[in-house]
């Protein structure tokens, strides 16, 4: 591995770390469409990453490793957008029989 390619994978550890850290942040709020929706944005950036890996990647191991984990990343983010729209659809639907809340 370079020393340029050995670089780069510190800075993308790094950067996963924080995006870690922040899912972990994000996840410790209350439930709802935007909780949802920035683990949505968090997965979406993490994506990112991995194929920014699976770009400059040199060996096979490495590259289809990348590939794996953004197919996961993006497979989170469409859950977690789905989970956004449907908390969206339950706040917007009127209760019945007056349960405030009854949806959340």
């Amino acid at each position: 591995m370079t020393a340029l390619a050995a670089s780069m994978t510190d800075v993308l550890d790094a950067l996963l770390e924080q995006l870690q850290r922040r899912r972990e942040r994000v996840l410790s709020a209350v439930p709802g469409a935007d909780r949802a929706a920035r683990m949505a944005e968090l997965y979406e950036q993490e994506a990112r990453l991995w194929s920014l890996l699976f770009e400059r990647s040199q060996t096979r191991i490495h590259w289809r490793a990348a590939l794996l984990a953004e197919a996961y990343a993006r497979s989170r983010t469409r859950a977690w957008r789905a989970q956004a729209h449907a908390y969206r659809c339950r706040t917007s639907t009127p209760t019945d029989g007056g349960l405030d809340g009854a949806w959340s």
